[in-house]
């Protein structure tokens, strides 16, 4: 049967608004709450740039100065031999001939040259500084006086730099980075858009040389992560134990046998708790609020390329507990025992993020970060984004802590230190941001949160604002601690990170300490 025009008409606009209406996952910070378990994270209103198939940059060429060579003469003794000469003092003539001949032989047909200066050392041979005319370039200088008698060799000036890492990572060098940036006291460090007062001050330990390493772990329990994003997949931990070739010569990693024991099928880069699987980043599922995690704790660092975590090299691993759907208990739990059980086998796990929350108090959830305390592990935490006082209404697992004795209840007894860290946002200006949860009991630190820019899938990059986008801030800083401080426990490095806090006004009577992160020292 025909149907009307306007019937299909109305048809196709249907169609059209279904694609136009945005996926459920990400719900906006500043407005509901997230459903319990659910990670929540707002959606900038733009994507900085998306690029498939990206690639790192090659390392930067060598400097050396423009115009200029360095010749090393011989000795006056290798003058005296060579020459068969009867004393050093006709040899000593020689070589001043020596540095004239060499003149001579750039200068060729152009203006007299002039040694520029000298680093004069008799026993060695003297070394000549030489600047060149505009038009003679190092190479053609070097080919005129390579096998020149009485010349050892000559070469290019070659430029060194200080081991002071200051990030070339796009995102960072136009001024998008804002959460990593310092205040620029007491000298300028970077270029000019990177200051800001409210950033982590990661800057400054970067250009102390203080980049992270990989020989520290840490855990992520959330969505999936993208481990082949071109700015992340160098710092994604592997398991040893899932790689390699097999005694069928199999690959280990894609065998479908567990290789390490630990109960586990091809966990290579982590485990995904929702779906049984090793593979971690499910593309249909989009998976970008791990990725964004991931991003601000460790996307590679000094490789030309997007944004730069706190750590230039760490080991991210990512247990994917998010799917398509909230996270239950048993499946948050066992996360948390897988993190413990790599700490046993010697990975060296020093911090789990967790931007996620719910509402309820849940003793098992407890009783597991209570286990992983023990094993020396912190958990960060996101304080929430209802913009409401957690000291009047618990959020969890922020509100959590491990000094709790729960014997009475089934339960184990109290840590010897509160191993959570729960996590506000603050703005570029210093101000807790307006969807932040607070508190001045139950909240310890405030973190850069608000349109905060890092990795996305697929190899790409975008501006996320919550007490998500805050938490990653502190759980790379503890990363950073651990890695130029390897004895550190776990009670030293939640200390360190309170304690180095800057205090800002608009947490005084908010947070447990009043501050926001610092990590210049660490």
């Amino acid at each position: 049967m025909k149907q009307p025009k306007g019937v299909f008409a109305i048809i196709a606009l249907l169609v059209i608004l279904a694609f136009l209406v945005p996926l459920t996952g990400a719900q906006n910070q500043t407005t509901n709450r997230p459903p319990k378990g659910k990670p929540a994270t707002s959606r900038s209103r733009r994507v900085r740039w998306r690029s498939r198939g990206m690639s790192p940059k090659l390392a930067r060429e060598p400097r050396y100065v423009p115009n200029q060579v360095l010749v090393k003469l011989e000795s006056r003794e290798d003058t005296r031999v060579r020459l068969g000469l009867v004393n050093l003092t006709a040899a000593k003539e020689k070589n001043e001939r020596l540095r004239a001949e060499v003149q001579e032989t750039v200068q060729a047909t152009k203006v007299n040259l002039a040694v520029t200066r000298s680093i004069d050392n008799p026993r060695e041979g003297d070394l000549l500084v030489l600047d060149l005319p505009a038009d003679e370039s190092p190479d053609e200088a070097i080919a005129k006086l390579r096998g020149k008698a009485g010349v050892k060799f000559v070469q290019k000036n070659w430029i060194y730099s200080l081991q002071q890492n200051v990030s070339n990572d796009t995102e960072y060098v136009d001024g998008a980075l804002w959460g990593m940036f310092g205040d620029d006291l007491p000298v300028p460090i970077g270029p000019s858009p990177t200051t800001s007062a409210f950033g982590t001050q990661a800057e400054k330990a970067w250009f102390k040389g203080h980049v992270g390493s990989r020989a520290v772990a840490v855990g992520i329990i959330d969505g999936g992560v993208q481990v082949d994003h071109p700015d992340l997949e160098a710092n994604i931990w592997t398991n040893s134990g899932e790689t390699g070739t097999d005694g069928n010569g199999q690959d280990k990693s894609t065998n479908g046998k567990d290789d390490d024991g630990d109960g586990l099928v091809d966990d290579v880069n982590g485990w995904d708790f929702a779906h049984r699987k090793g593979n971690v980043y499910d593309a249909e599922n989009s998976d970008d609020h791990g990725t964004h995690v991931a991003g601000t704790i460790g996307a590679t660092g000094g490789n030309d390329l997007g944004v730069v975590g706190l750590n230039w090299y760490v080991s991210i691993i990512t247990a994917k507990v998010f799917g398509t759907t909230d996270a239950p208990t048993d499946r948050l739990v066992e996360a948390i025992n897988f993190f413990v059980s790599l700490k046993e086998r010697g990975v060296n796990v020093v911090a789990i993020n967790n931007s996620w929350d719910g509402t309820p108090y849940d003793q098992l959830l407890l009783e597991a970060i209570k286990q992983a305390a023990r094993s020396g592990i912190l958990f960060i935490a996101a304080a929430g984004n209802t913009g409401t006082d957690n000291d009047l209404a618990p959020v969890y697992p922020a509100s959590y802590d491990t000094r709790k004795d729960t014997q009475a209840a089934g339960g184990t007894p109290g840590v010897n230190f509160n191993s959570v860290i729960a996590v506000a946002a603050i703005d570029r200006f210093g101000n807790l941001a307006s969807f932040s949860n607070f508190g001045r009991t139950s909240v310890d630190i405030g973190a850069p949160g608000d349109e905060i820019i890092s990795t996305i899938p697929p190899n790409s990059y975008d501006f996320f604002s919550g007490t998500s986008q805050a938490t990653p801030h502190i759980t790379g800083a503890a990363a950073l601690y651990a890695s130029t401080h390897p004895a550190a426990t776990a009670e030293d490095i939640r200390k360190a990170l309170l304690e180095s806090a800057i205090p800002t006004p608009s947490l005084q009577g908010k947070t447990v300490t009043g501050a926001r992160l610092n990590v210049a020292d660490f």
